[in-house]
């Protein structure tokens, strides 16, 4: 048996395993607009980020839309 004093640094050693990644489907939502436009805005999520109802994802302006109001 080999004993060693335990010393501070970087670590040398890494190692790759196969895997596989997937997403919990129950989790996941599809976000479509109801026409076409222009997304003027992205707000800043990363994926993975629970956002609760009512939180904006996005800026959107539909030409249509904006036609109609005038």
């Amino acid at each position: 048996m080999k004993t060693a004093t335990v010393t501070r640094g970087p670590l040398t050693f890494a190692q790759s395993f196969p895997a596989n990644v997937s997403y919990n489907e129950y989790q996941y939502a599809i976000v479509q607009a109801r026409a076409a436009g222009f997304i003027d805005k992205v707000y800043p999520l990363t994926v993975g980020d629970k956002v609760q109802k009512g939180t904006p994802l996005l800026d959107l302006t539909i030409p249509d839309w904006v036609e109609a109001q005038e």
